[in-house]
């Protein structure tokens, strides 16, 4: 890969400088930059050099549902679009992760997932990982769905009722 964008917007992020397997490699990279790989309902980031991620300054704008960040198996919370992660009360962090990326971003997009990063040092290396689960978000119920459950509960109900009141 070569990459030709500075990362100074969400417009205009660094692309990966490599690949290995389906692990993106961002080499020699400033800190406080927008950075993007592909597309993916989940991304585990791991430093490379030493160096520690002290924030993610800036979640996606697109983020129409709350992602979860975990740093190991802590869960931090849950942030939406624009949203910020300051790691600064854990002494900054080697690693973490994005998940509930939903709904998943376009992989064509070259601009999938524009995430902007802070490190304890002017200059790093990281790996950002794709992990995408398979598995599909159930979708919610109808209105429709939720009437005729309703009024099956109250069918049942009543019979039991009227069963009662024989005894």
């Amino acid at each position: 890969f070569a990459f030709s964008f500075t990362g100074d917007s969400a417009l205009n992020p660094v692309m990966p400088t490599s690949q290995d397997d389906d692990t993106f490699i961002f080499e020699n990279v400033i800190s406080g930059g927008y950075f993007d790989p592909i597309a993916a309902d989940r991304y585990d980031f791991q430093m490379l050099d030493g160096s520690l991620f002290t924030s993610i300054d800036e979640l996606p704008s697109f983020l129409v549902n709350p992602v979860t960040v975990l740093s190991g198996t802590t869960v931090l919370g849950q942030y939406g679009a624009g949203e910020s992660v300051d790691f600064s009360a854990l002494g900054g962090v080697s690693s973490f992760s994005i998940l509930g990326i939903n709904p998943t971003v376009n992989g064509d997009d070259p601009l999938a997932f524009p995430i902007k990063l802070s490190f304890n040092n002017a200059i790093a290396d990281f790996s950002m990982t794709p992990i995408s689960s398979g598995v599909q978000p159930v979708p919610e119920p109808s209105s429709l769905a939720l009437l005729s459950i309703g009024g099956l509960i109250g069918t049942m109900r009543l019979r039991r009722l009227r069963a009662i009141r024989r005894v």
